[in-house]
């Protein structure tokens, strides 16, 4: 079916792949291209379920939710997905290998001790913090970052120990998506031109664009995404409104 892009650890010969699959057509009583699709589906069937069930369970936009493929046959399922899904797919950088680097990488431990004696309620929440702060730069999700703190009284120890999952994308941590690939990444999301997204509001963090989608006898619609300074979409809006303040000012807006 050519889902599977050339190159790829997934990628096998054409030719050999439809010799293979031409006594199952035949016993199928139907051509290569349909016994090869059903065999598919019936591959995919597990994985839709689930996606299914993320879908409705978290209530996401299938319009901007994106499928990332991993491991050494992602592109043996994800592109025959996203295309019986109507959803974006695509396979992760280095897919082949991510399965045991994800082994390895995925819980990111740390302790911190330090003697503190009669601690505070300040201090503990320091060690705390120390501790937090050191599996995210180990590149632990910053929102999934558990924390467990133990205080001994008879050696005045103060124990903090943060657990945490990496984030299942790869990133140059010195990278920053400049203005025009902020803006580029937005529109891609919004399916529109650059030139129709414009900027509603922004932080040092985080950036919101918008457009206008103009409907046949129907109200105008002004979609949103919220980028950040990696250049990834964190939140989306169908038709939302925008309005620019400060802390102190938000309970006026």
């Amino acid at each position: 079916l050519g889902r599977v892009p050339e190159g790829d650890f997934a990628h096998a010969d054409p030719d050999t792949a439809r010799a293979a699959l031409a006594p199952l057509a035949a016993a199928l009583g139907t051509d290569v291209d349909t016994a090869a699709a059903r065999l598919l589906d019936a591959g995919t069937d597990q994985v839709k379920s689930v996606v299914d069930d993320l879908v409705r369970e978290y209530r996401l936009d299938t319009d901007t939710a994106v499928l990332v493929g991993g491991g050494g046959g992602a592109a043996s399922v994800t592109p025959h997905l996203a295309a019986r899904t109507d959803m974006t797919g695509r396979i992760a950088q280095h897919n082949e290998v991510i399965s045991p680097i994800g082994v390895a990488l995925a819980l990111v431990r740390e302790q911190v001790e330090r003697i503190v004696p009669g601690a505070t309620q300040e201090q503990i929440l320091a060690v705390r913090a120390e501790a937090e702060r050191a599996v995210v730069e180990q590149g632990a999700a910053a929102d999934g970052v558990e924390v467990e703190v133990t205080v001994d009284p008879q050696t005045n120890v103060v124990r903090a120990i943060a657990t945490g999952a990496t984030e299942l994308r790869t990133q140059d941590r010195a990278h920053r998506a400049d203005d025009a690939e902020r803006l580029r990444l937005a529109a891609t999301s919004l399916k529109t031109d650059p030139s129709k997204v414009h900027v509603l509001a922004g932080t040092p963090a985080h950036t919101v664009y918008g457009t206008e989608v103009h409907r046949r006898f129907r109200p105008v619609r002004h979609p949103v995404r919220v980028v950040d300074a990696d250049g990834v979409v964190r939140h989306h809006a169908p038709d939302a409104r925008v309005e620019a303040t400060t802390v102190g000012a938000a309970p006026e807006v």
